[in-house]
């Protein structure tokens, strides 16, 4: 792969590097979807600050935790150097969830559903081009196999991350709209969507995905994302029968 991008003596991590402009891009989309849902700017940036931060130590936690427990346990210190990558979707995205609805609860409780739907097309086109920033780095490789499409003789399972998570950003787009006057389902579609996506990428990954009674940690957790939110779009939709 091509793990650092190497200008003149300067050597850029590419994982970092797509991860930074993913960020860049997003933080000016959001104040962009702040503005047109007249939501407030500032508590929006306050918000983006905090699952930031929470998302980034959520992921790194889970990594040493799930991943690598016994490593970081006889070397601690290592898991500050967060250079070195060791990162889990999962981890950085409840934790960042977490914090991120509990400042809202305190700050604008009335518009937690309204926040949740502003940041998911956010969240998706993150993910998408994080997975990107995966395959660049060499890391979440899936198993071997000589399928015509493989690369260095796996299944590019980043790719395929990207992939899905780009036709599922397509139709949060496209049904924003029509699901408007509906707080809340549009960020529960994506949960629904990405889980579903994660759940069958999941099987073709090569890497250690810490088994746990047949499957991995990650398929439990996508399959009771897909649960909650398959609950909630139906209470929805009793609740709203005629939209």
């Amino acid at each position: 792969m091509y793990p650092e991008l190497i200008l003149n003596s300067l050597s850029l991590p590419t994982y970092f590097l797509v991860n930074t402009l993913t960020a860049i891009i997003t933080l000016f989309w959001l104040l962009k979807r702040t503005l047109f849902k007249k939501l407030s700017i500032k508590l929006s940036l306050e918000i983006y600050l905090i699952v930031s931060v929470a998302g980034f130590f959520g992921a790194r936690a889970f990594h040493a935790f799930y991943e690598q427990p016994f490593y970081y346990l006889n070397k601690p210190s290592e898991f500050f150097f967060f250079w070195q990558g060791g990162f889990v979707f999962y981890g950085g995205a409840l934790l960042g969830f977490f914090a991120g609805w509990t400042y809202i609860q305190f700050k604008d409780k009335k518009n937690t559903l309204n926040f949740l739907d502003l940041f998911t097309p956010l969240a998706a086109f993150s993910y998408s081009l994080g997975r990107l920033g995966c395959f660049l780095a060499g890391c979440c490789y899936g198993k071997i196999d000589s399928i015509p499409w493989s690369i260095d003789g796996r299944h590019p399972t980043q790719i395929y991350s990207s992939a899905w998570e780009g036709l599922t950003l397509f139709a949060l787009i496209f049904f924003e709209k029509k699901l408007s006057t509906r707080p809340g389902v549009l960020f529960f579609l994506w949960i629904l969507l990405h889980s579903i996506g994660h759940l069958i990428v999941e099987q073709y990954r090569g890497d250690d995905r810490g088994f746990q009674y047949m499957i991995s940690v990650s398929s439990w957790v996508s399959l009771g994302l897909i649960l909650i939110s398959i609950t909630f779009l139906i209470k929805t939709q009793t609740n709203n029968p005629r939209s």
